[in-house]
């Protein structure tokens, strides 16, 4: 098995990559890390299980991180003699970044994934700012957000501005702090920069 928990001890990863190099062991379980940079000649399938996990993520750029795993670990599978197979559990098989995974269409996952973001006003079509806040105390946090929000309003702000929030982030709560989010789009780059610059200024000095 590699997954966090190995890393974190003392040759631990080491250890289990030898084993499986060496064909000691014959089946290599874990997390991401086994899609990234190894090289293993006599893998003659590779697996993906629950591939839909990042789909549903609150991230525009999910997508994308779901066709760039299946990708790299559709490519452990066959890099020696001996020809590759790939397997891809999913609930959406359907899904254009399944599909292009399984089929090595980079072009066709990139017009779909370019056609999803110019839809819904994502980069590269636009600039985008995630303006963050965490605190320990949830009211704190959100009304640090909510009133920098009010601030931002009140700038000179691009005609196609795009405000989405202040909400909960993903993760809501993580090491003890809650974490709230807004997040800003625009084409005009500069001028949200500026507008996100002046808000900030605005705000009380501590």
């Amino acid at each position: 098995v590699l997954d966090r928990d190995t890393v974190q001890r003392a040759g631990g990863a080491a250890a289990v990559l030898d084993r499986f190099a060496t064909g000691e062991t014959q089946a290599l379980i874990g997390t991401q890390m086994v899609s990234k940079g190894h090289h293993f000649p006599r893998v003659a399938l590779s697996a993906v299980l629950a591939a839909d996990g990042y789909l549903a993520f609150p991230d525009f750029r999910a997508v994308e991180r779901t066709y760039s795993l299946l990708a790299q670990l559709g490519g452990r599978a066959g890099r020696g003699s001996v020809a590759g197979r790939a397997g891809i559990q999913t609930y959406h098989p359907d899904h254009y970044a399944i599909t292009a995974a399984l089929n090595h269409d980079d072009a066709g996952f990139a017009h779909e994934e370019l056609r999803f973001r110019r839809a819904f006003h994502y980069p590269p079509f636009t600039r985008m700012i995630l303006v963050a806040s965490r605190a320990a105390d949830r009211a704190v946090g959100e009304g640090a957000l909510t009133d920098f929000a009010s601030r931002l309003r009140l700038q000179d702000l691009p005609p196609d501005l795009r405000i989405q929030g202040p909400g909960p982030a993903p993760f809501e709560r993580l090491r003890g702090e809650w974490r709230f989010q807004l997040i800003l789009r625009s084409q005009d780059g500069r001028g949200l920069r500026l507008a996100v610059q002046a808000a900030l200024g605005s705000l009380p000095k501590r």
